[in-house]
């Protein structure tokens, strides 16, 4: 919990300051795994591949964002030499909850926007029976956010995260090294948005003032 709390701290920290919107966003994705572990013989063990949820809280102007996601899905164990995989299915849980600073960096046409993300990630994996380990890590993604309707975006995102490797020194035999693993995957995403009553009372304040120091001829 207090890692959490760091890392909302350090997004926030990070952060511009927001005068936007609020955002709240379910999220679905495929990932695919790589890394965890390699023994001296070339065989590399880990974490395959997975269908993931998510659901992501955030707010936003309009070039910048700031954002807290939490992340859940089962996977697999494999084992691969480069010719051969034997894979294990239904191993892994994990849960991973992750901070975002967003920016927006390109408009696409007159209403989608291409976006780059970033900030840092806490992976718990929890084995069947077992305890659970957690591993702290960097997540970033690139996005593409388009209009449905005047309240709701759709967002197509391709993301990457790095961790520390998943396995403790004692779940590996001796000839075995332990690697940093890596996430990567394609997600979709549809985003409710609010905008805040500050921004709005703003907008009227400026209207009046507007019309009182241009007034018409």
């Amino acid at each position: 919990m207090r890692t959490c709390i760091a890392m909302l701290l350090a997004c926030a920290a990070l952060a511009p300051p927001l005068v936007g919107q609020w955002t709240i966003a379910p999220e679905v994705g495929l990932t695919a795994f790589s890394g965890s572990s390699r023994d001296s013989g070339g065989v590399r063990l880990g974490p395959t591949r997975a269908t993931v949820v998510g659901l992501r809280v955030g707010r936003e102007s309009a070039r910048f964002g700031l954002g807290l996601r939490v992340l859940t899905g089962s996977t697999g164990v494999g084992a691969t030499d480069g010719d051969l995989t034997v894979i294990e299915e239904h191993q892994l849980h994990l849960v991973e909850v992750a901070g975002f600073l967003s920016w927006q960096v390109a408009r696409l046409g007159t209403a989608s926007r291409l976006g780059v993300e970033a900030g840092p990630a806490l992976d718990f994996w929890v084995p069947p029976g077992g305890a659970a380990r957690s591993r702290v890590g960097a997540v970033a993604a690139l996005s593409w956010a388009f209009p449905v309707s005047p309240r709701l975006d759709a967002a197509l995102r391709l993301e990457g995260t790095l961790t520390g490797s998943l396995f403790d020194p004692a779940d590996l035999p001796p000839s075995a090294e332990r690697r940093a693993t890596w996430r990567r995957g394609a997600g979709f995403a549809l985003r409710w948005h609010r905008r805040a009553r500050g921004l709005t009372k703003n907008v009227t304040f400026a209207r009046n003032d507007e019309k009182r120091h241009f007034p018409a001829n």
